[in-house]
């Protein structure tokens, strides 16, 4: 009597309870055809047979994939390019060396290889920040070994600076993540380090 039978949904309704949801009958053959149909226009934009569907998306996906890491890989390649040229515009604050950029699209993992840069370069006396920007900020603060035990702490300006772009921030003395949504606060919060130092110093 029910004829097709298809379930489309299944969840937790409560505990120990699970929750099915179908169609049967025509409504069934109806949703069985939108779905022929749309495999069919898949197939036809892919330009190849039905069967083929599944393999084609597949191997598409690990193109995307592919093609993603590669322009990750490319990104943090021009970053390292670039962040070559602003080490050469470092500052000295009494005896650090003090470098405030910023540097738009950077991710997480890439700042982080930014800052063994600048610690390879300054291995002492240094203090590096590097604002990421795109919807928002990311803060990337590295302070060298040295400095932390004079009391700089890499977790104190994160916060100094997130607090300013309306969000917080934090990690070790010696590398700091932090951030905020307010953009258009990033300039004002970098020339705020400079200040931050001197005290600090």
């Amino acid at each position: 009597d029910v004829g097709a039978f298809f379930i489309v949904n299944e969840g937790s309704a409560a505990a120990g309870v699970r929750r099915i949801e179908a169609v049967t009958g025509r409504g069934a053959y109806d949703l069985a055809a939108r779905r022929i149909k749309t495999l069919k226009q898949a197939a036809a934009a892919l330009k190849i047979g039905l069967e083929d569907v599944p393999a084609r998306v597949e191997a598409l996906h690990e193109e995307l994939a592919a093609a993603r890491k590669q322009a990750a890989q490319l990104r943090a390649e021009l970053a390292a390019a670039s962040f070559e040229t602003q080490l050469a515009g470092v500052q000295r604050i009494k005896d650090v060396a003090f470098l405030a950029v910023e540097m738009p699209g950077v991710d997480k993992d890439t700042l982080g290889s930014l800052a063994d840069k600048f610690r390879a370069k300054f291995p002492e006396n240094g203090v590096c920040v590097i604002a990421s920007t795109g919807e928002s900020v990311l803060v990337m603060v590295a302070v060298t070994q040295d400095l932390v035990k004079r009391g700089v702490k890499a977790g104190d300006l994160v916060n100094h600076l997130s607090r300013q772009l309306g969000a917080g921030g934090g990690g070790a003395p010696h590398l700091a993540f932090g951030g905020g949504k307010d953009v258009s606060k990033l300039p004002g919060a970098l020339a705020s380090v400079t200040g931050w130092l001197e005290e600090k110093l």
